[in-house]
């Protein structure tokens, strides 16, 4: 079963380390409960990863490069 990506709300990915289609996002149980940690799967902490995907589509800067 799909859960919602903690960074776009989709329902896009089914475990941890699951990659987000839509944003890019790396589904990390830590990042996504300490949402201010940027020491995880992604580079960026959830709250940054939010603000950038509202802004462009995408939860970082490699994430819109490699689309």
């Amino acid at each position: 079963m799909k859960m919602k990506c903690a960074c776009c709300g989709q329902g896009t990915v089914a475990e941890e380390y699951d990659i987000c289609p839509v944003c890019g996002w790396e589904k990390d149980n830590v990042q996504e409960k300490f949402i201010g940690f940027a020491g995880g799967a992604n580079r960026l902490c959830l709250a940054e990863a939010r603000e950038m995907f509202r802004e462009t589509g995408y939860s970082d800067e490699r994430s819109e490069s490699e689309k």
